[in-house]
């Protein structure tokens, strides 16, 4: 999750998630060199980042389903 990249609600550029993680309200921009702040829960709700959230989530659940869905083939194979 924390790879995936958002765009800022202010300035249009892009961060990693891991620096919204675990964070409220305004902070410092993390991306500019100017100081200026961004809002999380707006940057959050933005759509494209809804997007790229709800897919990673996606993604990940699938990943869990096939290595549970691996480990069980291979438990039945062993087991007969």
């Amino acid at each position: 999750m924390e790879e995936i990249t958002l765009r800022l609600e202010k300035c249009e550029k892009w961060t990693e998630y891991k620096n919204m993680m675990n964070k409220t309200g305004e902070i410092v921009c993390p991306e500019c060199k100017r100081k200026h702040y961004v809002n999380v829960d707006q940057t959050l709700n933005i759509s494209v980042n809804q997007e790229k959230i709800k897919r990673k989530k996606i993604e990940m659940a699938l990943d869990n389903i096939s290595r549970d869905n691996l480990l069980l083939k291979i438990d039945e194979h062993f087991d007969n």
